[in-house]
């Protein structure tokens, strides 16, 4: 992914709901009751192979939330965290989102992988009106902090994540992904010794 999408993928993800939010508090605050919903992914939950930067941004607003909780509790508000799974939306129409995959370059294996799992995906989508309705659904907690997930998919990952230990998570991402079996963690001699 060219550089500066970095900052741009960042702003849109997670400096624009801080400031989005950084509007809204003092009202809310003054009212004394509400609820922040932060829309996240099982990107958010465990960090995805060819959405690393996606991942990082949906995890770090998930961080975000659950301190903001914290802070806005006292005041009567809540903050709900959605993680989704996939939806049809437009995301998925290849006239509406831009691919900087190399095809030909030292990633091609893993999106041929990754096209593979991608196409499986997008068969299951669920229409975004079960998005809509499981939201309302969330908007009804009353917890200072809640966390939901909307979709098949997302729901398993937050279970699994909260079951399995990370190196299993990330074999099985690996597997579901049709990425490459890992190669580079291979014990090496490089001068440093156990003690």
């Amino acid at each position: 992914m060219p550089s500066h999408l970095i900052e741009q993928i960042f702003s849109t993800n997670v400096i624009g709901p801080i400031r989005l939010t950084r509007e809204l508090l003092p009202v809310m605050r003054q009212a004394g009751r509400g609820r922040f919903v932060i829309v996240s992914s099982v990107g958010g939950v465990r960090g995805m192979p060819a959405t690393s930067l996606y991942s990082a941004t949906k995890g770090a607003i998930e961080r975000w939330a659950e301190a903001l909780a914290h802070e806005i509790a006292p005041f009567g508000l809540g903050v709900t965290v959605v993680s989704t799974g996939t939806f049809r939306t437009d995301v998925y129409d290849e006239n509406y989102t831009t691919s900087y995959a190399d095809r030909q370059g030292p990633y091609a294996p893993h999106h041929a992988g990754l096209d593979r799992a991608g196409q499986r995906v997008t068969r299951t989508a669920k229409p975004p009106e079960r998005f809509a309705a499981a939201l309302e659904k969330a908007l009804q907690k009353d917890a200072p902090f809640a966390r939901r997930a909307i979709g098949g998919e997302a729901q398993m990952m937050l279970m699994a994540s909260r079951l399995l230990p990370a190196s299993v998570l990330h074999s099985l991402t690996r597997a579901a992904t049709g990425l490459p079996r890992p190669h580079a963690l291979r014990p090496h001699h490089a001068g440093i010794r156990p003690e």
